[in-house]
C-alpha cells in the first residue's frame, strides 16, 4: 500500500513528555513526529476533536530552544490497552515558523539516526 502521508515522519529515539499548556499537565509521551502531527502514548483516552496547545520537552537545546510548542487537534485514539496505555493521534493546526524549523530539524535528525542504526544492525 502506498504511503499517503503528506509529511515525512520520524520515531522519537527517546521518551519525550507531551504537555497540555492550558493545564500544565502531561497528556502523553511522544512516539513519532511530523509537520502534520504527532503519535503519542497517553495514560488515559484523549477525547476526539479536542484542541490543545501542546509543548514537547526536548532533551537538549535545538536551534536555541528546549521545547516545541504548537496547537493540535486530537483526530483519533484507541481505547486503553491492558496496562492502561492509549494511542492518540494529534494533527498540528497552528505552528510558528520557529517551531516548524524545530520539527523539521528533529524529523531529519531522527531519520538519520534510524538509518545509521539500521546500517550498523543496532536497531
Amino acid at each position: 500500500m502506498p504511503e499517503r502521508r503528506k509529511y515525512k515522519r520520524s520515531r522519537s529515539p527517546q521518551l519525550l513528555t507531551v504537555i497540555d499548556v492550558y493545564t500544565d499537565q502531561q497528556i502523553g509521551t511522544l512516539v513519532d513526529l511530523s509537520l502534520g502531527g504527532i503519535l503519542m502514548m497517553a495514560m488515559q483516552p484523549i477525547p476526539l476533536h479536542r484542541v490543545f496547545q501542546v509543548q514537547v520537552k526536548l532533551p537538549e537545546r535545538i536551534l536555541g530552544s528546549n521545547v516545541i510548542e504548537f496547537g493540535a487537534e486530537s483526530v483519533w485514539g484507541d481505547p486503553p490497552e491492558q496496562l492502561g496505555t492509549c494511542w492518540a493521534g494529534l494533527h498540528i493546526i497552528d505552528i510558528s515558523d520557529e517551531n516548524k524549523a524545530l520539527v523539521e530539524n528533529l524529523v531529519e535528525r531522527w531519520s538519520q539516526q534510524d538509518e545509521d542504526a539500521k546500517a550498523t544492525g543496532n536497531r
